[in-house]
């Protein structure tokens, strides 16, 4: 059976946990929807109204469920849209994966239709995710895909958005028999010799009733929130939160 490449992304994507990718459909990732559609049984796809909207639903589903948010937009003006939505992903280190399509990579610096190829004065796509993103990479042929999108994910998990701009051809091309990525572990570790001391200073403060809890916005990012209301309310203590983690009181 031909896999082609946007099938390839819809089981990655959904191998990592992913239930819902965001996004407003167009020319250049059409083949994506299309995908999406052919596996109903790996991820919905939910179309906003505009490409900010899902970049800020793929964000507050990545805060909601501690895993990672999923955007797709198209060339163009759609791709212009999301640069809000994954500026506040970026300030508030929130891991989102934007697939943002291309017009085919023959086309490029061409008068393609909403090229951002950065050629002959067009818009260069890389240089402005770059600015708002913690990678961002064009995929040349579909090949490097299993190695970008394995870098984007995992750079995007390290706190912060990645995008991948997929040019349409590469889209469609034929993938062959890659496997898709396996789970891996989130990007938090356990540091045990860290927790016995936050133990210790807890010990040590019980005893003088002096115990404040400040929330900061990787609590709310690894989405521990019913763990640290379980740990607090014995103590009844003052809680303070960053503007990042507003939603863990």
């Amino acid at each position: 059976m031909r896999t082609r490449a946007v099938d390839y992304l819809v089981r990655a994507v959904s191998a990592l946990g992913v239930r819902h990718i965001f996004g407003v459909d167009g020319a250049n990732i059409e083949d994506l929807y299309d995908a999406i559609f052919d596996a109903p049984d790996h991820v919905t796809g939910v179309v906003a109204k505009h490409e900010f909207s899902a970049a800020t639903m793929a964000d507050g589903y990545a805060r909601t469920t501690g895993g990672l948010g999923v955007v797709a937009a198209t060339s163009g003006g759609g791709a212009m849209n999301l640069v809000a939505g994954l500026a506040e992903s970026f300030a508030s280190r929130v891991p989102v994966l934007a697939l943002v399509g291309q017009p085919p990579t023959l086309l490029e610096g061409n008068g393609a239709f909403q090229d951002t190829s950065g050629r002959a004065g067009a818009i260069d796509a890389v240089r402005l995710f770059g600015a708002v993103s913690t990678y961002c990479a064009r995929v040349e042929n579909a090949a490097d895909l299993p190695d970008r999108l394995d870098r984007a994910v995992s750079a995007a998990r390290r706190g912060g958005p990645a995008v991948l701009l997929l040019p349409k051809d590469v889209q469609q091309a034929d993938l062959g028999d890659v496997a898709p990525l396996r789970p891996t572990p989130g990007r938090h570790g356990s540091d045990q010799a860290a927790i016995a001391r936050v133990r210790a200073v807890l010990s040590t403060a019980r005893h003088t009733g002096k115990i404040v809890i400040i929330a900061g916005d990787q609590v709310a990012g690894a989405a521990p929130r019913r763990a640290q209301a379980t740990q607090a309310t014995p103590q009844n203590p003052p809680r303070g939160v960053a503007p990042a983690a507003k939603d863990t009181n």
